[in-house]
């Protein structure tokens, strides 16, 4: 059964040198049922028949309708399809399996309803917002929420998380939660129902005790903790006190039990004065202050979300290096995945998890190895490191600090896979030799072009007192800069280190130490054409993250690029030529 099975698979998927070995079998087991070679021939070739096409008209009728649905809803409605989209593919075990469509909604594309004549509509804009959970925002499932005031439109809104997502929050829990919010609910006689007026949650305080009136099941302890390490409660107390929130979580639970048995048998609630459910007052928001607590650090902030949600969502490690890592990277990990065997690669991530294996066979029999799981936004893959690298890198593996992987593209044991040559910190130079290429894209600066020439040139400059001033003053002098389209004195200012992660002055020294020096080709992108521009009075750059963080804010993202770089790990040839001739 189990060879017919993989007969049945490669008939479906067309592979005719399985199809083709399998046929002497088949006509031999056949004879062996009774039924002639000729016979046998003739039902195999039946069976090739409708393979080549077994796909009945009112079937693909169906499959048709079913897509043209979807590529309405996902043209005309694209925040609502991808929260009911992420709702059924967040059902997966493996967070890995569906948190790349959480990228995908940063390429969804809004357009502008049109005629049917006309040949492409209009864009209106591009990218979903999909924000963390929120006690007084969630629905239990993604969903689409608009602010006060926003226009309920397909083009306005964000898709916010769902409660759902968050490990250690119940069923019951979410419906107590969200029912209390809404105003709606059921008396004693669950035929009974009975709607209020939604009415948000202010504190932590008010949450339990609201929460807790539900019934004693309704809230526990480390439901609320975890609802605060995911974020929930952001907007209530802010992202900055989580540590105090989750220190005040015992205190807010005592009071809220205290104030629902009170509110249960009649009398006034603990904030309020009067007696009965209606005259029970939240507390102000600052009525019963958080108590005082170190706050985290932004790693540990991200560590304790990842914890409950599985995967970062108010930010990530690797987006406040974006800017520098886009220098060098060449692919993100789904692409990584799709690239053919050895093809190298240069990849940004963090480690997930490290696995260590002592090898036992071969030369290196005895000496260890490592499988390292690492993901970045767009998914996670499995790295190797072989004994030499192992006994290179692992070092680096014991922080979770993002890190560039150099290596190559490994199919033959599965999942595709990275054999990696080199680990380098993220605030390294992955790549050496090459040039500094920056590109001016008209097109992508709105008509601020000019402004971008002269900023650039003053990043080119290294006059950062003046890049800050005028980021200060929104304003700037063009006067002696090397780089001008047409002489213009505005400046698009930006920050030195405005999206870089913060770093000691000790540290920016060293790595500024440490930097090597490239020349630099500058291009402007027209609508017809490219333009190099040569940069006389400054054609080299220190290459280090402070350098490029204000020429990618002046540009905009992917505007520089490391090209015609080596990976640090490939030995120059030329180089052992020389040792021989030496």
């Amino acid at each position: 059964l189990r060879q017919a099975y993989a007969i049945i698979k490669a008939i479906s998927k067309k592979k005719m040198k399985v199809i083709d070995a399998a046929r002497a079998d088949f006509i031999k087991g056949a004879e062996n049922k009774g039924v002639s070679g000729t016979q046998a021939n003739e039902l195999f070739d039946l069976i090739l028949k409708f393979a080549g096409y077994g796909f009945n008209k009112s079937h693909s009728t169906g499959y048709a309708i079913v897509a043209y649905q979807t590529a309405y809803l996902k043209t005309y409605f694209p925040s609502q399809y991808m929260a009911a989209f992420l709702t059924f593919e967040s059902q997966a075990q493996k967070v890995s399996d569906w948190i790349p469509y959480l990228d995908e909604c940063k390429r969804a594309v809004f357009v502008e309803p049109t005629d049917t004549q006309a040949a492409i509509a209009p864009i209106i804009k591009t990218g979903i917002e999909v924000r963390p959970p929120d006690v007084n925002l969630s629905e239990a499932d993604f969903a689409v929420v608009f602010e006060d005031g926003e226009q309920p439109s397909p083009s306005h809104g964000h898709v916010r998380f769902g409660l759902k997502a968050i490990k250690g929050v119940g069923s019951n829990a979410i419906e107590a939660i969200i029912s209390e919010r809404e105003g709606s609910g059921g008396d004693d006689d669950d035929t009974i129902k009975t709607h209020k007026q939604p009415k948000p949650y202010e504190s932590i305080f008010d949450f339990c005790e609201r929460v807790l009136s539900r019934g004693p099941g309704a809230l526990n302890k480390a439901t609320v903790e975890a609802l605060i390490r995911a974020g929930c409660f952001d907007a209530v107390h802010g992202r900055d006190n989580r540590a105090a929130m989750l220190a005040t979580v015992e205190s807010a639970m005592s009071a809220g039990q205290k104030a629902a048995k009170d509110r249960m048998s009649g009398q006034g609630g603990l904030f309020g004065m009067g007696g009965g459910d209606d005259s029970v007052a939240a507390p102000e928001p600052d009525a019963t202050p958080l108590v005082k607590a170190t706050p985290w650090s932004e790693p540990e902030t991200l560590r304790q979300e990842k914890e409950t949600l599985g995967f970062y969502v108010s930010s990530h490690p690797l987006e406040q290096w974006r800017q520098w890592s886009d220098v060098f990277t060449s692919h993100t990990i789904a692409q990584a995945r799709e690239q053919p065997q050895d093809k190298r690669v240069v990849l940004v991530t963090i480690v997930q998890s490290v696995r260590a294996i002592v090898m036992k066979q071969g030369k290196r029999a005895g000496q260890k190895m490592g499988i390292v799981t690492v993901e970045d936004l767009t998914g996670t893959m499995d790295t190797v490191l072989f004994a030499d690298a192992y006994a290179r890198f692992n070092h680096l593996l014991e922080d979770d600090e993002p890190k560039f992987v150099l290596g190559r593209i490994d199919h033959r044991r599965g999942e595709p896979q990275v054999i990696v040559d080199a680990l380098v910190p993220i605030e390294g130079v992955p790549l050496r030799g090459g040039k500094l290429r920056l590109v001016v894209a008209e097109p992508r600066l709105n008509g601020s072009r000019d402004e971008a020439l002269q900023t650039l040139a003053m990043c080119l400059r290294g006059d950062d007192d003046n890049i800050d001033a005028n980021h200060a003053n929104g304003n700037g002098n063009g006067n002696g800069h090397a780089l001008s389209a047409n002489g213009s004195t505005a400046v698009m200012a930006a920050p030195v280190a405005s999206a870089l992660q913060p770093m000691s002055k000790e540290a920016a020294q060293f790595v500024a130490a440490e930097s090597p020096v490239v020349p630099i080709q500058v291009w402007v992108e027209t609508p017809d054409a490219y333009v190099e521009v040569e940069p006389r009075l400054y054609p080299e750059l220190k290459l280090c993250p402070h350098a490029i963080g204000p020429i990618m804010h002046a540009l905009g993202p992917g505007s520089a690029r490391l090209v015609g770089g080596v990976a640090i790990e490939m030995e120059d040839p030329r180089a052992k030529w020389a040792k021989k001739r030496s």
